[in-house]
């Protein structure tokens, strides 16, 4: 055969060799009967002549794929076809399927014509298969006419370079670009700021150069001092480190008298970890012997000074870290590792190198993040007619929400950049960082790497001082004023540290929570057999790398949802969290977010079909083949009365019978209980919340939309004036009343299931009654009442968040010590004990009161 259908138009690698017109148009059909050649995009195909303007030859191999031989005079009876469409030249008629092919079949070509043929997608013309997803526009390969295309389904619609294809290659690149110009642009940055750097903070240098003008001489004997006791000492005898330490016990009973004791404590301890690792375990047992001795054995009230001077703060966990006895952990890394690059890692060249590639994946992990994102909102939108959707059909209010979740961060951030009091920066800087909205997460993190980079330099700087030089009176500082601007470096690392994580919190219950929500419910759309929307139903068909690409997406969100969760809490610590600390909070923020996401789930489910939930409603669609038809008979005195169909069965037009209310209200509702949740957060932590500035605070309250928030720990409130039953007494509550909120919120969440429960209880008891259950209402009445069960899933996973909290204050908080020592010495009084205070039947009475 000369035709290329059906034979070789089957085989996918022959397909575009067929539809090729240029090579088919030098080619005759067969000699022997009146054929002629199709003149849509099916040249390689043949029809024969008779087909044309008939039904005879309908679903024949001699007529047209493309039903080309249907173009008649427009007298020709078979233009009054419903599929037939009538040239603007009142001379000729095609069929429907010729529209904006790419093809002119009409005389006047006003078949293609640009006004109707620039929109996708359409009822008419090409491509043949899946209209309704052919979403994106084109220019046709041959002719350079608009037409439409189903993209990233594997299959070439004849759009110029297959671009319609091009959509994993492009998105890659899109990726790679995007993160090389952030290296890039950050490099710029760097250089930006060294000139639009805000001064010196004159107030600061004037409260922490008392240290110089007071304590500096104190400071200087004791780090010689320590220099003699670690460094030389060690060689000696017994006798020799005891006198030793009696002189540095000494000139420390100094240093805790003075009213800087604070101050001079911190840059103690950070002289200390720029030792070697030995060393530095040595010096910090040194200081808690002398802080143990102090305070006559008393470990409660030594631990209670060292939170009081020292903070809480990563130099402090180092500190506590180098106490601990040596575990299985050390052991391993000493015989993993070398011993030579268990010595360099304490240089001051490898931390420099460190904190430049910290400062670098940070940068990359947060803007990876949003590239990622804005890609999968591109991929959504490729599926979404956005020029014909109804504003609120389904497709278009999810790009609505994940765009609103790309825009709302980044206006929050500037929000905090204007009001935050402890960023203190000149107005060109704020000005710049507002402009450059999109790129402050990067600045601030080179702002926070510059402050790193300088703290690393005058910690060794002040090493070589100390601790190379054993006599103190022949060496001098080169930079009189290095001790105190150490200490004003760690503030503006920390402050720059917790302007990153404002930025991320942002991120995580704005955007993260958002994608994953989105994912989940487009997944689970797909592979529903009772769907009330559609418009996604595309991104998964077999063998398309986009499927791959949105799932990655949703599941990095997903982790960064947790890990972003996890990262707010330990940097609220200034880095003081333990590795097991970090363990259980990260349990306790996955059940968080597996709650939050799952209540959501619940709550759009019944409205959209999910899970084959309306069952009910897809049978009760189905029309009556005769509602005439008698269903029963019964005696009505002497007479034979008989029911019809029609009279018995009730249909189900639409899903509002099952689930009251449309998807919209749903979706409405829910964004009228945003500012309700709101309120309810405000309400519950009025009162650790009654001193923030109300910016502050209303951020705080936009800011819980996934977790339970957490105003101030117990180590944090009453700045230290409070009393520990008090404090932990206020934690609790918090605790607890957050958590039932959340509870309650998530049940109020699972009222459409509810509401579905109800409906179909009703629906198969007239079932009951008139018509057996069929399979499909039978799976859907099973799997709303498994659904119903979910607000005891949830109080379940409250109370494991709840014990996995107290773990956490037990177990993994940075001052646990102090923690477990107050629990004891109540319980010692006669008070009720740790174990069971939380939920003792008291604390209820506390609640109420």
């Amino acid at each position: 055969l000369e035709s290329c259908y059906p034979k070789l138009s089957l085989n996918k690698e022959f397909r575009k060799f067929c539809q090729n017109k240029t090579f088919w148009k030098s080619r005759t059909c067969h000699n022997t009967l009146p054929w002629s050649r199709c003149s849509g995009n099916m040249p390689g195909q043949c029809y024969f002549n008779q087909c044309s303007c008939s039904m005879d030859c309908a679903a024949s191999d001699v007529a047209c794929q493309d039903h080309s031989e249907h173009i008649c005079n427009i007298n020709h009876t078979f233009c009054a076809n419903d599929f037939m469409w009538a040239c603007l030249d009142n001379k000729t008629c095609v069929h429907d399927s010729l529209r904006c092919d790419g093809y002119q079949h009409c005389p006047d070509g006003s078949d293609e014509s640009e006004s109707f043929c620039s929109s996708c997608p359409r009822t008419f013309g090409y491509p043949l298969e899946n209209r309704n997803a052919a979403t994106y526009r084109c220019r046709h390969a041959y002719t350079g006419r608009h037409i439409c295309s189903v993209p990233c389904d594997g299959k070439d619609d004849l759009c110029e370079d297959m671009e319609d294809e091009n959509c994993d290659d492009k998105y890659y690149l899109a990726t790679a670009i995007s993160l090389l110009g952030i290296a890039a642009v950050s490099v710029g940055i760097f250089v930006l700021t060294e000139k639009l750097e805000s001064g010196k903070k004159e107030t600061e240098n004037v409260e922490l150069d008392k240290l110089l003008s007071r304590d500096k001489n104190t400071v200087d004997d004791f780090c010689s001092l320590m220099s003699t006791f670690l460094f030389v000492d060690t060689k000696k005898g017994k006798k020799a480190r005891n006198k030793s330490f009696h002189k540095l016990l000494k000139t420390y009973r100094q240093l805790h008298s003075s009213q800087d004791f604070s101050a001079s404590l911190k840059l103690i301890t950070l002289l200390t970890q720029t030792l070697e690792e030995d060393h530095q375990r040595e010096a910090s047992l040194m200081l808690e012997k002398l802080e143990k001795t102090l305070h006559k054995g008393n470990e409660l009230t030594m631990l209670k000074c060292i939170k009081e001077n020292l903070g809480t703060d990563k130099t402090t966990m180092n500190l506590f870290e180098n106490i601990e006895p040596l575990g299985l952990t050390h052991k391993i890394k000493h015989k993993m590792i070398p011993s030579n690059l268990n010595q360099m890692k304490d240089t001051e060249r490898f931390l420099l190198i460190k904190l430049s590639m910290q400062g670098f994946v940070k940068i990359i992990g947060y803007y990876s993040d949003v590239v990622k994102d804005v890609i999968f909102l591109v991929i959504l939108s490729s599926f979404v007619p956005l020029s014909t959707s109804s504003f609120f059909s389904f497709p278009l209010q999810v790009i609505f929400v994940l765009l609103f979740s790309l825009i709302l961060p980044q206006a929050l951030n500037s929000w905090v950049i204007l009001t935050n009091e402890d960023l203190k920066l000149n107005k060109t800087f704020k000005a710049l960082m507002c402009l450059l909205l999109p790129l402050a997460p990067a600045i601030v993190v080179i702002m926070k790497l510059k402050c790193e980079y300088l703290q690393t330099k005058i910690q060794f700087k002040l090493k070589n001082h100390y601790f190379s030089n054993f006599e103190h009176s022949s060496k001098t500082f080169g930079a009189a004023e290095d001790p105190a601007l150490l200490l004003q470096t760690v503030k503006s690392v920390n402050m720059w540290g917790n302007l990153f994580m404002e930025f991320k919190r942002h991120d995580n219950n704005f955007e993260h929570i958002f994608q994953v929500l989105v994912l989940v419910l487009v997944v689970a759309l797909r592979f529903t057999g009772t769907p009330t929307v559609g418009g996604f139903q595309y991104v998964f068909l077999a063998g398309t790398e986009s499927t791959f690409l949105i799932v990655c997406s949703a599941t990095w969100s997903a982790k960064s949802l947790v890990t972003g969760h996890l990262a707010q809490w330990v940097n609220r610590k200034n880095g003081f969290v333990a590795t097991k600390g970090k363990a259980i909070l990260a349990f306790y923020f996955f059940l968080g977010s597996i709650s939050r996401v799952l209540a959501f789930f619940l709550y759009f489910s019944p409205s959209m079909g999910l899970l084959d939930l309306l069952g009910h409603w897809k049978m009760g669609t189905i029309p009556m083949a005769d509602t005439e038809l008698v269903y029963d008979t019964e005696i009505v005195g002497s007479q034979l009365k008989e029911s019809s169909l029609s009279s018995v069965w009730r249909p189900l037009p639409d899903y509002h019978d099952l689930t009251s209310s449309s998807l919209q209200t749903y979706y409405l509702v829910l964004i009228l209980l945003f500012p309700v949740h709101c309120a309810l957060v405000w309400a519950v932590s009025w009162n650790s919340t009654s001193n923030m500035k109300l910016t502050r605070r209303v951020l705080h309250c936009m800011n819980s939309l996934v977790c339970p928030p957490y105003w101030s720990d117990w180590d944090e409130r009453g700045d230290g004036k409070g009393t520990f039953k008090d404090n932990w007494r206020q934690t609790k509550i918090e605790c607890l009343c957050s958590h039932a909120l959340y509870c309650l919120e998530h049940i109020l969440l699972c009222v459409p299931i509810f509401i579905l429960n109800s409906k179909i209880c009703s629906r198969n008891i007239f079932h009951a009654d008139w018509f057996l259950i069929l399979q499909e209402e039978r799976t859907s009445t099973q799997t709303a009442a498994l659904l119903g069960t979910a607000p005891l899933f949830f109080c379940v996973l409250s109370g494991l968040q709840i014990c996995l909290m107290y773990l956490y204050y037990k177990q993994g908080h940075p001052w646990q010590r102090i923690w477990n020592l107050e629990q004891t010495k109540m319980t010692s009084r006669g008070k009720p004990g740790a174990t069971l205070e939380i939920f003792y039947p008291k604390y209820f009475k506390d609640i109420l009161s």
